[in-house]
């Protein structure tokens, strides 16, 4: 699209060319007006030597990105990995501390979870987590980033966002997973989850402190009742 307040650009002429690389298209080419009128084979030799390398520079990013997601994410539920929420949290409480903003913070455990894999095998077992970050994925946020923390713990983090805000989405997730039914070999599955809730700079100043409070509140909650949300 042009520019805004410029004039839209009249196409007179226009030539495409595939990026190719190993037989799969990765890319096209596309030139444009040509000065001295329509392009012709020249013009389409010109553009095949220079799809090799742009195809091949092109994979090597595309590989990169790939090969960078790897190193970021949870294999099973395609979630954030412990590394990159630490990271992240770490990052964000800096930020925090130096604007004077909020952040809170879920730490998630499934209520009785090996009770699923007792009775239905390890195989439904991570079905269901992988099912569970589904679940989270679609109440969360685009802003909040969400991620497996070991087994089956999850973390959520909660920028920009106050105790009472975070409440109202911890709240959400827990009713969302109470009523959700998973399928594991045919039966029909009903799941809870206790969750604790952290907030900075109510309970901690540092992204390990948050992790300790939240954990230390969601414990609470499976020793109290389950299936309930407890504050740091």
């Amino acid at each position: 699209e042009a520019p805004f307040g410029s004039r839209p650009t009249v196409l007179r002429s226009i030539l495409c060319y595939p990026l190719r690389h190993r037989g799969d298209n990765v890319g096209a080419l596309q030139v444009i007006n040509k000065k001295d009128g329509q392009f012709g084979q020249e013009d389409i030799d010109f553009l095949h030597m220079l799809s090799k390398p742009l195809a091949l520079a092109l994979e090597g990013v595309r590989m990169f990105d790939s090969t960078e997601q790897l190193t970021i994410t949870d294999d099973l539920t395609k979630l954030y990995n412990y590394r990159y929420l630490m990271q992240y949290l770490t990052a964000e409480v800096k930020r925090c501390l130096r604007y004077k903003k909020k952040v809170s913070l879920l730490l998630i455990d499934v209520d009785g979870f090996k009770r699923i894999n007792d009775t239905y095998g390890h195989l439904s077992g991570s079905r269901a987590l992988a099912e569970i970050g589904q679940v989270l994925r679609g109440i969360l946020r685009e802003t909040d980033v969400i991620g497996r923390y070991g087994g089956d713990e999850f973390v959520v983090v909660l920028p920009e966002t106050p105790l009472n805000g975070a409440l109202v989405i911890a709240e959400r997730i827990r009713k969302k997973i109470e009523d959700y039914e998973f399928i594991a070999q045919d039966d029909k599955v009903r799941l809870t989850i206790s969750l604790g809730v952290a907030n900075l700079p109510k309970h901690s100043l540092t992204a390990v402190g948050l992790i300790k409070k939240a954990d230390a509140a969601m414990y609470r909650a499976k020793e109290l009742s389950k299936n309930t949300i407890r504050i740091a």
